[in-house]
């Protein structure tokens, strides 16, 4: 034996004495530390696998096939070729400047700055990866209100039309690692959405004061609404009712109907509605075929597929059976969870997705990390993976990355600390709620 192996023998001896959900805390912290310190998270997610892996003690061989399956696997490639499509939908809307056309279409509807301001940030909380920040900080700049409110204004709203029509990369996440239908968890999420929108028109919206004169509606670019936003809700609409319709299986006999069958999957409608409505994109918004490949090109980056990889593989090696069980360490940390009781494993499934979305500063780590320990706790209950989802979304909310994205170029002169003492009511009074639906029998 060499001296590394012998040296990692010892290691899982150790934290064989050691409870398993004190063994997965530190390997979170590890990983929140490594992406922090500067690591890209597709990185830390292979190195947390094979923290994992010794950590519970599995043989080489049980970490061979796991690290096969997950950098192999037909799943991978599935969740691959939807977050591609994806950020191909984004990256096309980004560079054929469809928030702009969206201000223009706005502003030939809606003479109130502060009902278009609102507007505009949700409707660019549709489009997947757009920034708006410049062109809502315009929209509102005739409304006399501190620019600290203003970003926050626009960040909850933007934020708000982004759960209620949820197609994003950690949503797309937390269905494929659950195995549920994109459609009927955002159906499940539809109450936070009503709730978030309640609480940022009280808290954010309310008796804000009028604008400097009368701002009546103004020219602007014809069909700018249809333009920058047709597409994403072409998208949005084909991969959350897609799976609501009914359609049949199909039961494929051949090995490439097979290997087609299981490419498309449970993400079929995000992949395909994605990438239809890039397509639809770029013919709206004037981009040429090149200009539309080009985009493609820079979103199939190394950083998209190491990500993709190493959160699978560390999904795989969770799953596997751990020596003398059938279980796997996913498990056994869920099993040390049991103790909470059911209104404790709600609260960790809402609690500890925030944490990790806010550290992290993304859904899709921050699920990508959690949710192989807390599915198996989960057991049956639909209500917990929407909830989960919610958490990490609600830290990301909050998170340093969201906020400078928020105040990106300068559009909001505001400090990042007076942005989140404006947003500590609003998200308080949402967690308040979140936590209420959680309990709720």
């Amino acid at each position: 034996m060499s001296p590394i192996a012998m040296i990692l023998s010892q290691i899982s001896e150790y934290c064989g004495h050691v409870a398993p959900w004190l063994r997965a805390l530190v390997l979170g912290a590890a990983f929140l530390g490594l992406v922090r310190g500067g690591f890209k998270p597709g990185y830390a997610f292979c190195l947390a696998a094979v923290g994992l892996a010794v950590a519970f003690g599995q043989g080489v061989e049980t970490f061979a096939n796991a690290l096969n399956q997950g950098a192999t696997g037909v799943p991978t490639v599935r969740l691959l070729l939807a977050l591609a499509s994806l950020g191909w939908l984004g990256q096309v809307l980004r560079e054929g400047k469809a928030v702009d056309l969206l201000a223009d279409g706005l502003r030939r509807r809606v003479g109130d700055p502060r009902g278009r301001g609102i507007l505009l940030s949700m409707a660019v909380g549709l489009l997947p990866g757009a920034q708006g920040a410049r062109a809502s900080s315009d929209c509102t700049r005739g409304v006399p209100m501190d620019d600290a409110h203003r970003a926050a204004l626009h960040l909850w709203f933007q934020r708000l039309g982004s759960l209620a029509l949820p197609v994003g990369a950690g949503f797309v996440v937390a269905c494929d690692l659950g195995k549920v239908s994109l459609g009927r968890t955002a159906g499940l999420l539809l109450p936070l959405a009503l709730a978030m929108a309640a609480v940022g028109l009280v808290t954010l919206a309310r008796n804000l004061p009028d604008p400097a004169g009368t701002d009546a509606p103004a020219p602007g670019a014809p069909g700018g609404l249809r333009r920058g936003l047709l597409p994403s809700l072409i998208a949005l609409a084909l991969a959350l009712t897609l799976p609501a319709l009914g359609i049949p299986e199909v039961r494929a006999t051949q090995p490439a109907l097979r290997l087609l069958e299981g490419l498309l999957g449970l993400l079929a409608p995000v992949t395909l509605g994605a990438a239809l409505g890039a397509l639809l994109a770029a013919r709206n918004l004037g981009l040429s075929s090149g200009e539309s490949l080009k985009a493609l090109r820079a979103v199939c980056r190394t950083d998209l597929v190491v990500f993709v990889v190493g959160l699978k593989v560390f999904e795989q090696v969770a799953l596997a059976k751990l020596p003398f069980s059938d279980d796997g360490s996913g498990a056994a940390v869920a099993g040390s969870l049991a103790g909470l009781g059911g209104a404790g494993i709600s609260l960790a499934c809402l609690a500890l997705p925030a944490l990790a979305g806010f550290f992290l500063g993304g859904s899709a780590a921050a699920l990508g990390l959690l949710l192989p320990f807390l599915l198996p706790a989960m057991g049956k209950d639909a209500l917990l993976l929407p909830l989960a989802y919610a958490g990490a979304f609600l830290g990301e909310t909050f998170s340093k990355s969201a906020l400078a994205d928020a105040l990106a170029g300068e559009a909001f002169r505001a400090s990042l600390e007076e942005v989140r003492w404006r947003l500590a009511l609003p998200a308080a009074l949402l967690a308040l709620v979140a936590a209420l639906l959680t309990l709720a029998p």
